[in-house]
């Protein structure tokens, strides 16, 4: 970086963990809605000065529709039990990642809210496919 020049990176926290660990990078704020419980001294966009702000990744597993209930069941109950063991916590919560599991209809939910809200967002900004 050439001195004063400014560098800006969006990025999610793992990847630039390493980088801000190495104090090659200064975390001016994150996206979520509330504050990592790993960094709680990193304020959120909103509380920067961007109210309303929420930018978050997620992922998840999808099935097949005609998959089984009792198959979606226990799979969702196995991912939830790794999710929540000690050393998956862990692993998660030391790259600053927040777990939420949850239900197969929870999910979907969050599915469901997430298009809506990236659909206002082309719809308002007049985005076009090309």
């Amino acid at each position: 970086m050439i001195a004063g020049q400014v560098d800006i990176i969006c990025d999610n926290a793992p990847s630039i963990l390493p980088h801000v660990r190495a104090g090659r990078l200064r975390v001016l704020g994150i996206t979520s809605s509330v504050r990592f419980p790993a960094a709680p001294d990193i304020p959120t966009i909103a509380e920067a000065g961007v109210p309303g702000y929420e930018v978050t990744g997620s992922s998840g597993y999808i099935l097949r529709a005609r998959t089984p209930r009792d198959v979606v069941l226990r799979l969702n109950a196995e991912i939830n039990k790794a999710l929540m063991s000690p050393t998956v916590s862990q692993k998660f919560a030391a790259n600053w990642v927040v777990i939420v599991g949850g239900t197969p209809e929870q999910f979907g939910q969050h599915l469901r809210r997430e298009t809506e809200k990236w659909t206002n967002v082309i719809k308002t900004a007049g985005i076009q496919p090309e």
